[in-house]
């Protein structure tokens, strides 16, 4: 059930940051951006790691612990809030969505 993108060693359930995949790369409008960006610690009070991902990097959530509204709902406010953007993808064949930094 792990996508192909995602890093072998970490649990979807533990939102693993990992590359992004190739249908979120393709959102990214300068790719020379990929990999830059600030990042910042994470604090206990965070359900979702926006603060840790820089462009061109993901995380993963599994179905079962979340719902897509509140992802992209989390993603878009935070992104508010910091001037990142984010993409939140729905992977039917894994049973997973990615959120991606896109900007």
């Amino acid at each position: 059930m792990d996508a192909p993108w995602k890093n072998e060693k970490a649990k979807i359930v533990n939102f693993p940051i990992c590359q992004s995949s190739p249908k979120a790369i393709a959102k990214i409008k300068d790719t020379s951006l990929i990999g830059t960006g600030e990042t910042e610690q994470l604090h206990s009070e965070n359900k979702y790691p926006f603060r840790l991902l820089k462009i061109g990097e993901s995380f993963t959530a599994s179905i079962s612990v979340t719902v897509r509204a509140n992802l992209a709902v989390c993603a878009a406010n935070y992104g508010k809030r910091t001037g990142k953007k984010f993409a939140v993808f729905y992977w039917k064949e894994y049973e997973c969505f990615e959120v991606a930094r896109i900007a």
